[in-house]
């Protein structure tokens, strides 16, 4: 029995009930039977084995910078707990869409970071480590601490983690600079060689996903509001140098749209065009080489500061915009 995944036969089952609340009691009632069910035989089969090995599967279920999140939180409870560590990366075959069912989502991690070796846990372990050692809530650095098993569904944030640890840990340069070519080539030569190049990124997406547009109330306009405040408050910090913009987004016509034809005369600017939708993290890496930065809201925006090496670099976000 152990290792079968019976979810679709309880769900089979329990259609035969025509009333709902009735049909979820069964149900409940049937998944409790069957999770007790791989409780007993795991118990029994875990002790009778000499060759089990207790480990933490983390399960990769995001877009590229919830990617780096998860590695890396995989990375820290390695070092501080002896763990060891499998990821859970199924959800890209089964969906591996975003919050809003709108884009595909890849497990970028390995193409990235070619220099990386991760665990990939089997459909077996996934099974048992859900049924037996699931956790969502709670603090995880805790569970990992006094737990021996653990499966973990949550999204720890890059940004809470230490800059340097992550830098020590994983090289975007190393593993990118030597993939460059065309439009990608052309626009790191201009970020690395300008006095004050400038970073903009907009995503649209994480705007919506995040509370609602989270800062901007779920209103363009504030949002808008926010990118020229930005870009000339940058010209402003820079002076007497004259920035060069270089923007990423998802939606590049949005930009065009709402935001390059509003712009001044004198601000100088050039875009990164759809050359890296299947490869995002080549976004990331280029504007990890800007001197300065504008974030949205978002972790990517935070993925690409983490790799930024610049030491007088000037970011501006929703978060400081006022306090600048």
């Amino acid at each position: 029995m152990l290792y079968k995944n019976y979810t679709d036969l309880v769900n089979k089952l329990v259609w035969i009930i025509p009333k709902k609340s009735k049909r979820d009691n069964m149900r409940n009632i049937l998944n409790d039977i069957v999770n007790t069910a791989y409780k007993v035989e795991y118990i029994i089969n875990s002790n009778n084995s000499i060759n089990n090995k207790d480990y933490i599967i983390i399960n990769q279920c995001d877009g590229f910078a919830g990617q780096l999140g998860k590695y890396i939180f995989g990375e820290f409870i390695k070092d501080n707990y002896n763990k060891n560590v499998k990821y859970d990366i199924s959800w890209y075959s089964i969906s591996g869409l975003d919050i809003e069912k709108k884009e595909k989502r890849k497990f970028d991690l390995l193409n990235c970071f070619e220099d990386i070796k991760i665990e990939i846990a089997t459909d077996e372990e996934i099974e048992i480590y859900k049924r037996l050692f699931y956790y969502d809530s709670g603090d995880f650095y805790e569970l990992c601490k006094n737990k021996k098993r653990l499966y973990c569904h949550f999204h720890p944030y890059i940004g809470s983690f230490d800059k340097s640890y992550v830098m020590k840990k994983l090289d975007m340069h190393k593993n990118l600079y030597h993939k460059l070519k065309g439009n990608n080539l052309n626009l790191y030569n201009e970020i690395i060689n300008h006095p004050a190049s400038v970073a903009v990124h907009i995503r649209r997406g994480d705007i919506k996903a995040h509370g609602g547009f989270g800062a901007f109330k779920n209103n363009d306009s504030i949002y808008k509001d926010y990118i020229f405040k930005a870009i000339y408050l940058m010209i402003e910090k820079l002076k007497p140098i004259k920035p060069k913009f270089f923007f990423f987004s998802n939606d590049m016509n949005w930009v065009k749209n709402n935001i390059f034809k509003y712009l001044n005369k004198e601000v100088d600017y050039i875009y990164c065009d759809n050359d890296n939708k299947d490869a995002v993290y080549f976004d990331a890496y280029l504007m990890s080489c800007a001197k300065n930065m504008i974030f949205t809201i978002g972790a990517f925006s935070q993925t690409a500061y983490m790799f930024n090496k610049n030491k007088n670099i000037i970011v501006i976000s929703p978060d400081n915009i006022n306090s600048l």
